[in-house]
């Protein structure tokens, strides 16, 4: 016995799942990159502030790629009702949620998104497999 949902809600509910992840996702992003961004530089050493500034920039690029992608392709994936996007959000959110959730204490606050991303993503799914 197949059961039945009510594709219009479960849709719209999909969608606001999904574009709600998203904007956790970018707000994250936002709350843990760019206030590095303007921090003072410390003058005093030349050769610390080299290494701070490589190692942000390696930072900044985790970040880029691990919180503000995946907001994209969140968005693109509930504006377009497209699950693999929302797969793929979720599957690139998971590292640097595990990472800053460990090293936060904050993990609820920091998988919220991922949530969101697999709860968006597996209701399209099932609408999709009732048409």
């Amino acid at each position: 016995m197949q059961l039945k949902i009510n594709s219009k809600i479960f849709l719209r509910l999909a969608i606001l799942l999904g574009i709600i992840g998203s904007f956790i996702g970018a707000y994250y992003w936002w709350n843990f990159h760019i206030p590095d961004f303007w921090m003072p530089n410390e003058r005093e050493n030349l050769l610390k502030n080299l290494y701070r500034e490589t190692s942000y920039r390696q930072y900044e690029m985790a970040y880029l790629l691990l919180f503000f992608v995946p907001s994209c392709l969140g968005i693109i994936g509930a504006v377009f009702k497209k699950a693999h996007f929302l797969y793929l959000a979720f599957l690139l959110s998971l590292p640097v949620g595990e990472y800053i959730g460990f090293k936060a204490h904050s993990i609820n606050f920091v998988h919220f998104p991922l949530y969101f991303y697999l709860a968006s993503a597996i209701l399209f799914s099932m609408i999709k497999k009732q048409k």
